[in-house]
């Protein structure tokens, strides 16, 4: 390896029989030192890179980690703003169905419903029926259901939730119904109660035993008469929150269970 040639500047010690210092040429680290003007070039656009790459990765920091929750916030309550009608079937009036029968009252009611029972793949007796809001597809409650409601986001959650039931038969031949759905307007335990007696028309029929059980669920049971038979009913309600991880849904959200069977 060379080595660059440095002069030395040449000094004699001036103590009395003293020998000659070589001291190094500092003369060239005195000049001023300029950048070529190449490499100041090159230089100022890295500069100007990395400021658009801070300025872009702050853009989605902040827009995840600040904005996000409150826009999540705002899509959710947006969501639960809307007037959506719940339809509810009166599940008197099927006590008399079967399936397909049962099937063709919605087709005829222009419901928009997704069987859960495709879900499995399996011939699977009985109905396991979600109709859906307005706005939401096929396509949206299967990867809903099929993932989970709590896996998904608070906003897209409620836009499938408000405004739909779920129906459920098994292969009892319509001798047990239940309909179950999410309730965000009522504003408490009991006027979820109240509506779901009213939405049934189980206003005049017989009221029973009503209170807490041992899930935890507030309930009002009763009977009524259809076609001679006696029919068991049954309200339960709980908050939302216990059955769904739902970030944003006020806490007087509540989840009713409809239940319809024979005998009492």
């Amino acid at each position: 390896m060379e080595f660059p040639n440095r002069g030395f500047d040449r000094r004699v010690n001036d103590k009395p029989g003293g020998a000659r210092v070589n001291y190094i040429d500092s003369s060239s680290l005195k000049r001023p030192f300029n950048m070529p003007l190449a490499v100041t070039g090159i230089g100022v656009v890295f500069v100007l890179i990395a400021g658009v790459i801070g300025f872009v990765f702050w853009d989605k920091i902040y827009g995840a980690i600040i904005l996000a929750p409150q826009q999540e916030l705002e899509s959710t309550q947006q969501n639960l703003s809307k007037e959506v009608p719940l339809e509810l079937p009166v599940l008197v009036n099927m006590v008399h169905l079967d399936a397909n029968a049962v099937v063709n009252t919605f087709n005829e009611a222009a419901y928009s419903f997704y069987d859960l029972n495709k879900l499995s793949g399996a011939e699977v007796p009985g109905l396991d029926v979600i109709k859906l809001p307005e706005g939401v597809g096929a396509t949206d409650a299967a990867l809903a259901y099929g993932t989970g409601l709590g896996t998904i986001s608070g906003a897209e959650a409620v836009r499938i939730l408000n405004g739909s039931w779920r129906f459920t038969v098994g292969a009892s031949n319509f001798t047990e119904m239940r309909l179950r759905y999410a309730d965000f307007h009522s504003g408490s335990l009991e006027n979820a109660i109240k509506y779901g007696i009213d939405a049934q028309g189980w206003t005049d029929a017989e009221f029973g035993e009503s209170g807490t059980d041992s899930a935890g669920n507030t309930y009002q049971e009763g009977t009524i008469v259809v076609n001679g038979a006696t029919y068991g009913w049954r309200v339960s309600v709980c908050p939302l929150e216990d059955v769904y991880s739902i970030t944003g849904v006020p806490d007087t959200a509540v989840y009713v269970g409809l239940r319809l069977f024979l005998g009492n």
